[in-house]
């Protein structure tokens, strides 16, 4: 639950453009972190995975997994294998030895990004509240 400076809960919109850009951008680092810990795991378990970190508020598509999940197999960061039954197949994926180095990278580049994200917010909170009040001293005048 998120409140606003006033102490009173807030609604988020997670599928607001903001929001939805920063969190979309978190999805590979959540992938390689979940993979590291989790071991090898199909799309969709990722997919669960994803959804129970974000406490049910966020539940990303395989659509936006699989295209993140082939390119770590490009860059040699994940292999993939066909597990199941022949009615049930699935591709499971699991990090190489480079895949298993990138993640404290990846969580150190993370965490930069939010840091940065915070302060171009912060910086764009203060503006907008100071034109606020500008508009407000206006109006009373």
């Amino acid at each position: 639950m998120e409140f606003d400076v006033h102490g009173n809960p807030m609604e988020v919109d997670l599928k607001a453009p903001v929001f939805h850009g920063l969190i979309r951008g978190t999805l590979p680092w959540m992938l390689l972190d979940i993979l590291q810990k989790e071991g090898p795991l199909h799309a969709l378990g990722l997919v669960k995975a994803i959804q129970v970190r974000a406490h049910g508020l966020w539940k990303p598509s395989t659509g936006s997994v699989y295209p993140i999940l082939h390119r770590f197999e490009k860059q040699g960061l994940a292999l993939s294998e066909w597990q199941g039954t022949k009615a049930a197949p699935r591709r499971v994926y699991r990090l190489t030895e480079k895949g298993i180095d990138e993640v404290p990278k990846a969580r150190h580049q993370l965490i930069n990004e939010f840091r940065n994200a915070k302060l171009i917010i912060e910086m764009h909170i203060h503006a907008l509240e100071a034109e606020a009040m500008d508009e407000g001293n206006s109006n009373d005048e």
